[in-house]
């Protein structure tokens, strides 16, 4: 005996035919039915072949296998890391010419219909949800689109879904087995607003519809005070997600409000003033986020370019001193915090990071000696 799967608590998953698994296995798990078991014997050029796995394995050598089919999915698989983890399988094609060739991307608008289901013995049903829309986004939650209020529920998708969606066509109807890896956890509280009585850390089965698609539009086709309104929107977007301490998805919201107020074209000069007077705002609430991330290079970055524009901006200072604290840029910190307590004496932050920095300075001093 070489291997046991069951001594390491993990069943054995393969892609049949994808290479994971000798050629053996692939060619015999087709031949069974879910719960059966048997023994395998296969010959040397059906196992590991010249290569073997030495000193346990011979080359050339047959093997006898043992196996139980305990679960197996049929489909195409779309995840992260071709493991299997996502498969699709195609009920009803898509839509004709043109709309059958639209595929969501990030930030998408699609109106879909969902049924999920635990994918165990039981096949427990969990919810079924009516027509809605979602704005995708590159993780595991959709927006709801309409008004951006903050009254407004939280609604996530499961990564699976996320995912899932990303592989389809505009019109057509899917088959999907999630992994659990990509379902459900207990990490994001607000998974009861979407799916009650979901159940969580548990392999998933969805099918999957999409009506309506509406893809975010190129940059240049966003024109004059749309554009002011695009950033806004997406600065609205990540400040809401900033609140709900999702400073990741915020992040990303704001990008795209950052990219469209970077843009010069297709505006006239007092909106291209505007315009970028709104990207100095949503680059110190994208630095604010990276912050809280502690991603302090990007923070600095941001901070600096708002102080570019605007040298005696108490919040650009004071993320700039911290951030540079944190990256040991003392020099910078020292000058970006004592400028805050310049211009703003009872700031209790910034005097508590040039503290900070008067700390690492003496250690700094301390082991030069």
């Amino acid at each position: 005996e070489f291997e046991d799967s069951k001594e390491g608590g993990e069943p054995y998953q393969f892609l049949v035919g994808g290479g994971g698994a000798v050629k053996g296995l692939s060619d015999a798990v087709r031949r069974m039915r879910r719960g059966e078991v048997a023994y395998v014997w296969m010959a040397g050029h059906k196992g590991l072949g010249e290569e073997g796995n030495p000193p346990k394995i011979p080359k050339h050598a047959a093997l006898c296998f043992e196996l139980e089919l305990l679960k197996f999915t049929d489909g195409k698989d779309v995840s992260p890391e071709m493991d299997g983890s996502v498969l699709t399988r195609r009920v009803t094609k898509g839509a004709s010419r043109p709309r059958g060739f639209l595929s969501p991307h990030d930030k998408s608008t699609i109106t879909f219909d969902f049924e999920l289901w635990t994918d165990d013995e039981k096949n427990d049903w969990v919810k079924a949800a009516p027509s809605t829309s979602w704005r995708l986004d590159e993780d595991d939650c959709g927006t709801p689109t309409g008004s951006y209020d903050d009254s407004e529920p939280y609604k996530p998708l499961c990564r699976g879904i996320d995912i899932a969606v990303r592989s389809m066509k505009m019109g057509e109807r899917a088959t999907v087995y999630i992994d659990r890896r990509y379902g459900y956890d207990d990490r994001d509280p607000h998974v009861e607003d979407c799916v009650p009585n979901c159940a969580k850390n548990v392999d998933l089965v969805a099918t999957l519809e999409i009506h309506n698609l509406e893809r975010l539009p190129e940059m240049w086709e966003i024109r004059n005070r749309a554009k002011l309104d695009h950033c806004d929107e997406f600065k609205k977007m990540g400040n809401r997600r900033y609140a709900a301490g999702d400073y990741a998805r915020a992040i990303r919201r704001y990008d795209r409000a950052v990219e469209t107020g970077s843009s010069d074209t297709y505006v006239t000069d007092d909106e291209l003033k505007e315009l970028r007077g709104k990207k100095v705002g949503v680059l110190l609430n994208r630095a604010a986020a990276h912050m809280k991330l502690k991603n302090y290079l990007l923070c600095r970055n941001d901070a600096r370019e708002v102080l570019n524009r605007d040298p005696d901006s108490l919040k650009a200072l004071f993320r700039m001193g911290h951030a540079s604290m944190h990256l040991d840029n003392l020099d910078d910190a020292r000058g970006a915090l004592e400028k805050v307590l310049v211009l703003d004496p009872e700031n209790r932050r910034a005097r508590l990071d040039l503290e900070l920095v008067d700390e690492k300075e003496q250690r700094a001093r301390r082991k030069e000696k």
